[in-house]
């Protein structure tokens, strides 16, 4: 069976597939978010440090995520 590729590449390089690789890691995250709260509400939370790595992961992780989807909508666009 013979594979053409330049039709894998342009599937591969399609902004659908970049849009489902995105949802795929959003909901990696989403599962580690939710394992990452549920630790450190139930071991640790009384922790500075703790503290200030629940303050720092959300707005870090949603900067990171929103750069992404800008990305996504700039290369949909092109």
């Amino acid at each position: 069976m013979q594979f053409d590729k330049q039709k894998i590449l342009e599937i591969l390089a399609s902004p659908i597939m970049a849009w489902f690789i995105l949802g795929l890691f959003m909901l990696f995250f989403a599962i580690i978010s939710i394992i990452l709260v549920y630790h450190w509400k139930r071991y640790g939370f009384k922790s500075k440090q703790i503290a200030f790595a629940e303050v720092v992961y959300f707005p870090v992780a949603l900067l990171f995520i929103g750069m992404a989807i800008f990305s996504l909508i700039m290369y949909s666009a092109i």
